[in-house]
């Protein structure tokens, strides 16, 4: 695992970025429950809908008593990985940076850093994953006796020994109506909550529900509205339009306070100026962070042009839609809620297709570029920008797999094989590879160069068997290539590695003598 810089402790827990509002009660009760103790639940699960405000109770109290944790408190965030087998074990070791250490399975590499660790892990959207993080914590908890791990999901786990704290929307008379208060001052320097304008305020968190996520978008609008334009602004009715998408992105999505926030959000929507509206959608192609410039070659397709993306950005943020990101600078993030608002936006203008194509377009001159560089001075930035990226170039290379046409797919993969093994998450991306090699059936011209970075991968994998395999099929490839210099690389290289990994290096020198 990569040490921490001198002085610092261990882990990874973002800065708080504004105030903390209510929630002194569960706030309390899950500092107690964190803190190390034979009596204390060892999984601490919040459960509640979207945007209700989870992940901040968890992170507040996670700041409390991370001095309990000499091992570290490690958020781990599952949104933005895929849903597939062991991802929850693959996003934990990436979390912690030990996924360049050894060729071992990945739980068994988590037990060995586990075991004898004081840690508390974060695993933050559980409900993307909830049967892979059912098993992950109960294999880890068995095995690391003083390991602790607490949960945000839209529904348990139910794992033995979970305790869970189920949270409610704010009080809409009291702790919704200070952060309201908050909120708008940050919009409105000007704002002051009084006698007079306190049951307008009440009567807006009201109309939310309390919903905190849906109380913060209202107040970030007091930068162009007044208050009693705010509050006549949701008493209208929404139009039909609006009220269509709304509907589809919270169908089936549980009680009425869920349709509120996403009313609110549509609500949010239909106050953004057009091309404010065309960004949010097309950013929604983002799992994860990212940065402005990024935005620009991602997003800008007429009729909203390169140059007005920054400008743009710029409102969104002063809007709270979207969020600059609290532990890297310069990279802007959008919640969960805000993203899937954004694709239902995104899919209703059919302009869906066509802004992935320029995500993983994007991506595949990224990592064309960073191979470029790569043995130069600018190597460790490379490396740096790679994993900041990993979480967006692992969804530009799964929708291109979902395609039709999958060249896309073994074009980004294989492009970005040689950085994710050099950057410290070459497993996480093996499958891939493997994906897109079977949906090309051998038939593209260039298949050597495909099986030779597959192969070179395979040194990462477990045991030394799945090496001899690729060694075997690019020795066939390279003995049909007609590009003597492909055959020597693609046969030699990857049959060298085999000789490595299984202790048989001075094999050919012995052969030839």
């Amino acid at each position: 695992m990569l040490k921490n810089p001198p002085g610092r402790r261990p882990g990874h827990l973002p800065s708080q970025m504004n105030s903390f509002v209510g929630r002194q009660t569960e706030l309390a009760w899950l500092q107690r429950e964190l803190r190390p103790g034979d009596d204390r639940s060892r999984v601490i699960s919040l459960i509640g809908g979207g945007g209700v405000g989870k992940t901040r109770l968890a992170l507040k109290a996670a700041h409390h008593v991370r001095d309990a944790y000499p091992d570290g408190v490690w958020l781990v965030e599952l949104s933005p990985w895929p849903l597939a087998a062991g991802m929850a074990a693959i996003a934990t070791l990436a979390t912690l940076r030990l996924v360049d250490q050894n060729t071992q399975p990945p739980l068994e590499v988590l037990s060995r850093w586990a075991y004898d660790k004081r840690a508390l892990l974060i695993f933050d959207s559980c409900e993307h994953m909830l049967s892979d993080c059912v098993s992950l914590l109960t294999d880890l908890l068995a095995t690391a006796p003083e390991l602790r791990a607490l949960v945000t999901s839209r529904e348990r786990l139910g794992v033995p020994g979970e305790r869970m704290l189920h949270l409610r929307p704010l009080p809409t008379s009291s702790d919704a109506v200070r952060l309201f208060a908050e909120r708008a001052a940050a919009a409105d320097p000007d704002f002051v909550l009084h006698d007079a304008n306190q049951p307008t305020v009440a009567s807006i968190c009201e109309h939310l529900d309390g919903i905190p996520l849906a109380v913060e978008l209202a107040a970030a609008r007091l930068s162009e509205f007044s208050l009693d334009q705010l509050h006549s602004h949701l008493d209208r009715k929404a139009s039909s339009r609006l009220s269509l998408l709304t509907s589809q992105a919270g169908e089936g999505s549980g009680p009425d306070r869920h349709r509120t926030m996403w009313a609110t959000i549509g609500w949010s929507h239909e106050l953004c100026q057009p091309l404010e509206r065309l960004l949010w959608a097309r950013l929604s192609v983002f799992s994860d962070a990212f940065r402005t410039e990024t935005a620009q070659g991602v997003c800008a397709h007429a009729p909203l042009s390169t140059g007005r993306v920054p400008g743009l950005l710029a409102r969104l943020v002063e809007q709270s839609i979207v969020l600059p990101h609290p532990s890297e600078p310069g990279r802007f993030r959008m919640l969960d809620t805000m993203r899937e608002y954004g694709a239902a936006w995104l899919r209703e203008l059919g302009e869906e297709h066509e802004a992935r194509l320029r995500h993983t377009g994007y991506y595949l001159r990224l990592v064309r570029d960073a191979n470029a560089g790569f043995n130069t001075e600018r190597q460790e930035a490379w490396c740096r920008l790679i994993r900041l990226e990993s979480a967006n170039m692992r969804a530009a290379v799964d929708w291109a797999l979902r395609q039709p046409e999958q060249r896309a797919a073994l074009d980004l993969a294989c492009a970005a094989a040689f950085l994710w093994m050099h950057s410290g998450n070459p497993r996480e991306h093996i499958h891939r590879i493997n994906r897109a090699l079977e949906s090309e059936n051998g038939r593209v011209p260039g298949n050597a160069h495909a099986l030779w970075l597959r192969g070179a991968l395979s040194v990462c994998e477990p045991g030394w068997q799945a090496t001899g395999e690729w060694d075997r099929r690019c020795a066939d490839v390279a003995s049909n290539s007609d590009d003597p210099v492909a055959a020597a690389v693609v046969g030699t290289h990857i049959t060298g590695c085999n000789l490595v990994v299984t202790g048989r290096l001075l094999d050919p020198y012995f052969a030839g003598r």
